[in-house]
């Protein structure tokens, strides 16, 4: 397993976890990045930059595959 598993102070934890659990499976879901600001703005009356969501996308769907690859999960 890598050793770069997952952020910051949060790695060891992280691969603990996911050690433990075994998951067969791992499901991210998405939705287009406007969407998602667009549902904060009336969940939360908070503006959030379409950007920083899309960014943040795109970290956890990295994330996700190198957690799969690690585990040996397709």
């Amino acid at each position: 397993m890598p050793a770069e598993w997952g952020r910051k102070s949060d790695a060891h934890s992280a691969k603990e976890t996911f050690t433990a659990l075994e998951p067969d499976d791992i499901v991210l879901l998405t939705e287009k990045p406007d969407v998602i600001v667009e549902r904060r703005k009336q969940r939360d009356n908070i503006d959030h930059n379409v950007d920083e969501i899309k960014r943040f996308q795109d970290e956890e769907t990295a994330y996700a595959a190198e957690v799969a690859e690690a585990l040996g999960i397709r």
